[in-house]
């Protein structure tokens, strides 16, 4: 097998380590014996990274500036910026790239469900999927669930209550970032992963509703639950991350979704790429509560 498609043998560059996923990527992976690069779009970026990091800069529109950025790398992990019209164009971009830097590996930080035409940003994610699964390269796909820090971004500041934008009573299987963490590692470290595509969700399948009551024993308090208005959360979510009206767009329509069926996935895969059980929502949001 090509000596490419082993992360032991090099490193592993990570399209898009300025974001909040790729942050605490780029902070984990060395406990798991994979030196990371972290490729950023801007040099600023790099000090949201630990310190000593191995940064480079390059844009996801520039395939020269890319292919210079991950040469040497053995593998790239892209993670493509949320809700992006452009990403499509990215992938394509980050291919072309790694042909020309001689790096046959690829993961794909996909979502979990994606080919659900409810949600554009997922659909868009499954046609990504597709023009990897036809490319030349070893591939790999990982569908995460929704993260255990998305719930706990719903928590109010005095702790008292949780605040979804959605109907706290759907069902969703959040997945630990410590598991996921896991296996990203798992794909990472083992060619016997590549043209594989994994769901990685939780093992229990909870409302927001029950949650907020495996929070409230984490907190030694009651939890209520209160519904925030979704145009709020569009409006708040947009006015931080500068998004245009397409991406609020397409924002509002995961919010819908959610409210009307949630996002239940399951843990089986994941189970499998960890070699142990998931871990549980309320351990989970204990360990980062105190972090």
């Amino acid at each position: 097998m090509d000596e490419n498609m082993d992360a032991s043998n090099g490193k592993v560059a990570i399209l898009g380590a300025g974001g909040l996923t790729g942050q605490f990527l780029v902070a984990a992976l060395n406990e798991h014996g994979i030196a990371p690069r972290a490729v950023v779009r801007r040099t600023d970026y790099a000090g949201k990274l630990p310190r000593g990091t191995d940064v480079a800069v390059a844009d996801l529109d520039d395939v020269d500036g890319l292919a210079a950025a991950i040469r040497g790398c053995a593998s790239v992990y892209l993670i493509p910026p949320s809700f992006n019209p452009g990403e499509e164009r990215f992938a394509q971009n980050v291919m072309a790239a790694m042909a020309r830097a001689g790096v046959a590996r690829v993961v794909y930080h996909s979502v979990l469900h994606s080919p659900t035409p409810g949600m554009p940003h997922h659909e868009r994610k499954s046609r990504v999927e597709l023009s990897i699964r036809e490319s030349e390269l070893a591939w790999t796909i990982l569908q995460p669930a929704m993260y255990v820090q998305t719930v706990l971004s719903f928590l109010s500041e005095d702790r008292t209550a949780l605040r979804p934008p959605f109907n706290p009573d759907r069902p969703f299987n959040v997945i630990a970032p410590s598991d996921l963490v896991g296996a990203i590692a798992r794909v990472l470290r083992d060619p016997a992963t590549a043209y594989g595509t994994f769901e990685v969700a939780g093992s229990e399948r909870l409302s927001i509703r029950e949650m907020a009551a495996q929070l409230g024993a984490v907190l030694a308090q009651s939890i209520g639950i209160e519904m925030a208005d979704m145009e709020k959360q569009v409006a708040a979510r947009a006015a931080k991350r500068g998004w245009s009206g397409p991406q609020q767009g397409e924002y509002r329509a995961m919010l819908s979704y959610y409210d009307r069926f949630g996002l239940p996935g399951n843990g089986l895969t994941l189970e499998m790429l960890l070699g142990r059980p998931p871990t549980s929502f309320a351990e989970a949001a204990r360990l980062l509560l105190r972090a």
